[in-house]
């Protein structure tokens, strides 16, 4: 097994990690602000409550994450072909000069 591919399977499982925690981490986060402003009692949530907000950011998340690539997709695919032909164009212009 080569670096560059225990180097993409670390990758891979930092992702993963990553989109698995992450809710969990914007959980504790909204939790904690709700908490301290007084809006919720930690004592009145039930872990079936905790499940659905967790699973709640989770899709959130995916959600917000698949706008983002496909924005970031959509203007690569439309602007990044006339950057490199502005690009290309000055390399000719260089190297006839």
């Amino acid at each position: 097994m080569n670096s560059g591919d225990r180097r993409q399977k670390l990758t891979l499982l930092f992702i993963g990690l990553f989109v698995l925690f992450a809710p969990l981490l914007i959980l504790v986060a909204t939790i904690e602000a709700l908490l301290l402003f007084g809006d919720i009692d930690f004592a009145d949530l039930t872990p079936v409550e905790l499940l659905e907000l967790y699973l709640l950011d989770l899709v959130l998340l995916g959600l917000f994450a698949l706008v983002v690539y496909r924005l970031l997709r959509y203007f690569l695919d439309k602007q990044l072909p006339e950057v490199i032909e502005a690009l290309e164009a000055e390399d000719d212009d260089q190297e006839n000069e």
